[in-house]
């Protein structure tokens, strides 16, 4: 299998897919490539992702905890992006390169809290108009 973007990450992973996937998988892979050498793809990105999610996000120096200490810490604050959670940079990157390939519609994985929590207000800006399904529901 030839792809653009290389397929394994070290000595035993890969991309191993039912291959009535491939077709799609293939065309997601052309347009990735193609919107990461795109400069107005990556400048409409990183604008999101300023004005719209807020970043960079605010270091916090966390002096009680290491009062006594010869240490110094900070948190990284990606609680304050709009949304809430670090799944921000991807909802908003997938929704634009969606928006890039023409597609209708938008499915995220809900493994995860933050996922259902922040796929719909992040991926409005990018592509308001579309709908995206989470589990079995359409919002």
């Amino acid at each position: 299998m030839t792809t653009l973007l290389n397929p394994y990450f070290g000595e035993f992973g890969g991309m191993y897919v039912p291959q009535i996937l491939m077709p799609a998988l293939r065309q997601l892979e052309e347009a990735f490539v193609s919107a990461q050498k795109d400069p107005e793809f990556q400048a409409q990105f990183n604008d999101l992702l300023k004005n719209y999610a807020g970043r960079p996000t605010a270091l916090t120096k966390c002096q009680n905890i290491t009062a006594g200490t010869n240490t110094t810490l900070y948190l990284k604050r990606e609680d304050l992006l709009h949304g809430g959670a670090h799944k921000t940079n991807q909802v908003l990157g997938q929704a634009l390169l969606a928006k890039r390939m023409g597609k209708t519609e938008i499915i995220a994985e809900n493994r995860c809290r933050s996922a259902w929590r922040g796929v719909g207000p992040c991926q409005r800006p990018a592509r308001p108009e579309m709908p995206y399904l989470y589990g079995c529901q359409r919002r």
